[in-house]
């Protein structure tokens, strides 16, 4: 598995500007302990030693991402580490960053950023520049908070007015709108209208990139993903399912309507499938680290999730169940109270990644059983479409379940103790008549 590692995850900072409705990181004080002690693990070499550890060879490690909290809050943390990475891994050439963009000083800290990179002309390297938005402001600041949307706008305007001017010129920049439904957003949206001007939004922010002409800099037209799912009902699904309907029948009308400039498929989920055949082999494995992915926290720990640095001390729950009437998240639903898995030793991520690993290689069956299981048990439950009580519908439903690539570890192991079965949330989301949708494009009616 060594041999694999190609990208590392940092976590800047374990703080956040907003207090977003989906986000699985509750918001209380213990989060600025955390956060000193991501600060102090910054000082030094601390990162790029443990980097030198867990690759090897000088030709391994070819990209780095950040998560957090909101990285760009304090990206300056990483410069130290980023320039020694840079200087001991000759392939290394890429970076990868989410944000919500949202506080006053983004740009500058964006552009910080940006100058490191402009001190190795020699070098190039492509920035995939994750841009948090949900949509238009009746949508973006309900689940972001108010005055969102207004702030994020505010600095894309400055972002890309100061591209020409401040963007080195071995950077590739690639912008890409990352907008979260949520079961809120997803009941909006269940309105032809409503989803026309929800993507005509996103062509227009979009299209305001592609006319700057910048040879380094590219933008893509999102679809949207959705938050983690669990818990979800049956009503939920079946909304989800009409959401689904309306979309394709968007895209069917729009040639000779004429709704959207660039958009040809707009259906949530469709662009994750990636095969029709009913066999084990399957592209993706998870969101979160193994395989291909390590992320480091302080104290020679590891993360497997994106917000592991969450458990960095094992006071952060008992300070959230200490104060749950300041609590941003439904305990009953979340399961904080159980032991974590998602953190580990070097020691437990080498059985972790083989177990990850395992789920990747051709021919395995471990993860797709247990998905179709999941999927027949729902069935008989009540809680999906009923035809997945026959096993070869069930089989082919997992198909297409594991063919999705945002899978959550945190939800997959908060619900059912397992890193192997995926939330049931997501399957009652797909399979309450949605995955019919999804699936078909030539007839909307789905007939």
């Amino acid at each position: 598995m060594v041999a694999d590692r190609n990208t590392v995850v940092l976590y800047p900072t374990a703080v956040c500007n907003l207090n977003c409705r989906y986000c699985y990181i509750d918001k209380n004080k213990a989060l600025k302990h955390i956060d000193d002690i991501l600060d102090e693990s910054f000082q030094g070499d601390y990162y790029f030693d443990f980097i030198k550890d867990m690759f090897p060879n000088i030709s391994q490690l070819t990209s780095m991402e950040t998560w957090g909290g909101e990285p760009f809050l304090r990206m300056d943390r990483i410069y130290n580490t980023l320039h020694k990475v840079i200087e001991h891994y000759p392939f290394f050439n890429s970076m990868y960053s989410s944000t919500n963009f949202s506080f006053p000083e983004w740009p500058e800290q964006f552009f910080g950023l940006m100058k490191q990179f402009g001190m190795y002309p020699n070098r190039h390297f492509t920035y995939r520049l994750q841009l948090s938005m949900d949509g238009p402001e009746y949508i973006n600041d309900y689940g972001r908070g108010v005055g969102t949307t207004r702030k994020c706008l505010e600095n894309f305007s400055v972002l890309l007015s100061d591209l020409g001017a401040r963007l080195p010129g071995n950077v590739d920049l690639e912008i890409v709108f990352k907008p979260t439904l949520d079961l809120n957003s997803t009941r909006l949206l269940c309105d032809k209208e409503k989803i026309i001007e929800y993507y005509k939004w996103f062509e227009g922010l979009v299209e305001r990139v592609w006319d700057l002409r910048y040879n380094n800099v590219r933008a893509y037209l999102p679809v949207p993903n959705t938050a983690c799912p669990s818990p979800v009902t049956v009503e939920d699904g079946k909304i989800f399912a009409e959401l689904c309907r309306l979309c394709r029948e968007i895209e069917l009308e729009n040639p000779s309507r004429g709704w959207l400039k660039y958009y040809t498929n707009i259906t949530p989920f469709s662009n994750d499938i990636q095969q029709n055949a009913l066999t084990y082999r399957y592209p993706f494995h998870t969101c979160g680290t193994g395989y291909t992915i390590v992320g480091l926290l302080p104290n020679r720990l590891i993360s497997a999730c994106h917000n592991g640095f969450v458990d960095v001390i094992s006071e952060y729950k008992k300070s959230v169940t200490a104060n749950q009437g300041d609590s941003t998240l439904d305990f009953n639903s979340f399961l904080l109270s159980q032991p974590v898995r998602l953190t580990m030793t070097e020691e437990d991520f080498k059985t972790y990644e083989k177990q990850v690993c395992c789920y990747n290689c051709p021919g395995t069956s471990a993860r797709l059983a247990n998905i179709v299981e999941a999927i027949n048990m729902l069935a008989y439950a009540g809680q999906i479409d009923s035809r997945y009580k026959n096993q070869a519908e069930a089989l082919r439903a997992g198909i297409f379940i594991q063919s999705h690539t945002s899978y959550c570890i945190r939800d997959n192991y908060n619900i059912t103790g397992s890193i192997t079965l995926v939330p049931l949330g997501l399957i009652k989301l797909l399979l309450n008549g949605a995955r019919e949708y999804i699936e078909k494009k030539e007839n909307s009616n789905c007939e």
